[in-house]
């Protein structure tokens, strides 16, 4: 597999092709190689990691670790009633 500028070009065996012509004129979807299948997952699997990578480029992540032995003082009057 090769990334070009705008597009990814895979190779596909011969017996892939045969699988592909199949199933555009059957619609038929159980001749696709583990090869092609990969390729289709990979695809969606990018589709919905591209969107989430954007998104948390804007998020601030930044987390305080709380330890088991921190502890929290509170004085009375930053407790509410119910």
């Amino acid at each position: 597999m090769r990334k070009g500028k705008d597009r990814i070009t895979v190779r596909l065996s011969e017996s892939d092709l045969k699988g592909l012509s199949k199933i555009q004129s059957s619609g038929d979807f159980t001749e696709i190689s583990e090869a092609v299948r990969w390729c289709i997952h990979f695809s969606v699997a990018l589709m919905r990691l591209i969107p989430i990578a954007i998104l948390n480029s804007f998020v601030d992540t930044e987390v305080e670790e709380v330890k088991p032995d921190d502890t929290m003082e509170v004085t009375p009057e930053e407790v509410r009633e119910p």
